[in-house]
């Protein structure tokens, strides 16, 4: 299983093969070397999400506020959406000082933008995460942000904003890209870039037991200082 073909073990490439056709739970029965392989799971096996071209969904979750810039979030996604790209925009969250535009803006764009309150489900929330093809959360101001961490942990590339959270602790386009927070064509660029990469944006290695975490969605401080100390 660890025996290497061009690079990648027969194991790494069975894996990817069967998640790229969709298999979501995958059991491997190991016998010889059960540590090595476990081990090699854990550390080395990298998620990475299939971007569907035909049909783009992109999340926000979190309040509905002006800092969180929900309403440039929708406006980009309109402009895709203008050009011609078959892409939705599922919105989850229901506080905040900017509730009320947002959900009209909603309304005024419900063929395509979708609101819900807040999933307090933790199955409910990876099943949300999983249904999705990118996370938008280009805030004006923000911290680490985990909720950054949560949607990677489930193999979505995320857009977040310059000089803020997470900015800094990733090359760029190796988790997703960094906008200008102010620039609603900047955002809509990027979403676009993520859609038409070749080469499918892949969940940092230093995100450890990322099977484990795929099952559980069990995202927290020890994965949070793990990313922090390798910056």
């Amino acid at each position: 299983a660890l025996v290497e073909v061009n690079g990648k073990t027969l194991l790494e490439i069975a894996i990817r093969n069967l998640i790229e056709n969709d298999f979501r739970r995958i059991v491997i029965n190991v016998h010889h070397f059960a540590d090595k392989v476990i081990d090699f799971i854990n550390n080395k096996i990298k998620k990475h999400k299939m971007i569907n071209h035909e049909n783009i969904n992109c999340l926000y979750i979190g309040e509905y506020s002006n800092n969180k810039n929900v309403i440039r979030i929708i406006d980009a996604v309109k402009k895709l959406k203008n050009e011609g790209i078959n892409i939705k925009l599922f919105l989850v969250g229901e506080f905040g000082n900017n509730v009320n535009e947002v959900l009209r803006k909603t309304e005024q764009n419900k063929s395509f933008v979708s609101s819900e309150p807040i999933i307090t489900d933790k199955m409910n929330l990876v099943k949300k995460y999983r249904s999705c093809d990118i996370f938008i959360m280009p805030s004006h101001h923000e911290t680490f942000g985990l909720v950054y961490l949560e949607a990677m942990s489930q193999g979505l590339p995320v857009i977040y904003t310059k000089g803020q959270g997470i900015d800094g602790y990733f090359n760029c386009g190796y988790i997703g890209y960094s906008v200008n927070s102010k620039n609603t064509y900047d955002i809509a660029d990027k979403i676009k870039k993520i859609i038409n990469t070749k080469s499918k944006i892949r969940i940092h290695e230093l995100i450890k037991n990322i099977i484990v975490l795929k099952n559980d969605f069990e995202v927290g401080k020890e994965l949070t200082n793990t990313i922090k100390k390798k910056r």
